[in-house]
């Protein structure tokens, strides 16, 4: 033990000035204390930086590079050490936990917000099975049951994500009736319903609820969205699980999760034409059904409201009911086995007639022109004119 101390104090040497520590970077000095115990065979360091008035950031990532400096001549003494407590983690946490906490709430309520546009029922419809069960033990371990109405709060960001950006769907269109397709999930029973009237059958290109329907409302690049939001994932794992930060990860994190709660807030004025956008995210309910009740007093009137949203969509996508499939369509339908992905092994025994199995090729690149009209992001008159009624609503009713 007394081996131990001997080296470490030698080690400590250069940066000894009486009984404290000191420590220059960019210009300025530090001083800091440090307190030593045994504990078994092991020498129990503390170091701590104690400042008059507020200390900043730049403190801080001082104090952390004095700390790696320790380490490194530890290394060089053939000392081995481990990072019990670090304060400086907690630091940088506390700063990003309000930021994080508003991001997560602002991906909850643009979901809220937009699903039920596009789907009659947008939790059955569009969250995967897989997840709904996992929401379901959780659910059961926690508070003994399943809340339909706090899902989202179940949803760790990785879902999200998955949630956003996965191509999971197929749009059916069969005559008149349109049917949005989880094809990942979808059984062999199911498909086969879909492929009665080959005639008059078109299938979407494999696309993310991003491209089909939140993209409208954010200007950001596929890809830049999904690095940034990867990197935040990552970052509020170590926050939450207490891991070490530098501060080059805090500074970007702090830079993606300013930028993502200001678009989320510039998304959320295009929606609802309203004030909702300008509250503290902080000051929301416990869940997005919660934060409207609590501002318009009355819930039926916001699902009125959003009911004509989707009424608007529908008509917005009539052209569909008459689009049937061209010449070059028939012929192309071979590619299916694509779109499917697993589920192809029911086509052998699937009773398909010859046209169908010698034709399944290009029904991806065939469809894909009818989808041209979702490039524009822009929203129809019916469209502006039920989100104008639901302002219109809120401010009779507040």
């Amino acid at each position: 033990m007394n081996n131990i101390k001997e080296t470490f104090l030698k080690m400590l040497s250069p940066y000894m000035s009486d009984n404290l520590l000191e420590y220059q970077n960019n210009e300025k000095k530090y001083e800091f204390s440090f307190n030593m115990r045994n504990y078994n065979d092991s020498l129990h360091v503390i170091f701590q930086y104690n400042k008059t008035g507020k200390i900043g950031i730049n403190d801080v990532h001082s104090f952390q590079i004095f700390l790696n400096e320790i380490n490194i001549e530890a290394s060089k003494s053939k000392l081995n050490y481990t990072t019990i407590l670090d304060t400086n983690a907690l630091f940088f946490s506390k700063k990003l936990l309000p930021y994080l906490h508003s991001y997560e709430w602002a991906l909850r309520k643009l979901i809220y917000l937009l699903s039920p546009t596009y789907f009659d029922n947008w939790t059955e419809e569009s969250i995967p099975n897989e997840m709904i069960s996992a929401i379901k033990r959780k659910q059961k371990q926690v508070i003994g049951k399943y809340d339909l109405n706090n899902l989202l709060q179940w949803i760790d960001l990785y879902d999200f994500e998955e949630y956003l950006f996965g191509e999971n769907y197929l749009s059916v269109v069969v005559g008149n009736e349109k049917n949005i397709v989880r094809y990942k999930e979808i059984n062999r029973e199911e498909l086969l319903n879909l492929f009665r009237e080959p005639d008059n059958l078109s299938i979407s290109k494999p696309y993310s609820l991003w491209s089909e329907v939140f993209r409208k409302y954010m200007y950001i690049d596929l890809e830049e969205i999904q690095k940034d939001m990867e990197l935040i994932r990552e970052g509020r794992n170590i926050v939450s699980h207490n891991k070490e930060i530098q501060l080059p990860l805090y500074q970007q994190l702090i830079k993606n999760l300013k930028k993502y709660v200001k678009q989320l807030d510039a998304a959320f004025q295009k929606i609802l034409i309203g004030e909702i956008a300008d509250e503290e995210l902080s000051d929301m309910s416990d869940d997005f059904e919660g934060y409207v009740n609590n501002r318009i007093n009355n819930s039926e009137i916001l699902s009125a409201s959003l009911k004509g949203i989707q009424e608007a969509v529908g008509a917005q996508q009539s052209w569909m009911a008459n689009a049937g499939l061209s010449d070059t369509m028939k012929t192309s339908l071979k590619g299916i086995q694509e779109a499917v992905g697993a589920q192809q092994s029911w086509m052998a025994n699937a009773g398909l007639s010859d046209t169908m199995k010698t034709s399944l090729k290009g029904i991806q690149e065939a469809v894909g022109a009818q989808q041209s009209w979702m490039a524009n992001a822009g929203l129809s008159d019916a469209m502006k004119t039920s989100l104008k009624g639901i302002q219109e609503t809120r401010e009779n009713n507040v």
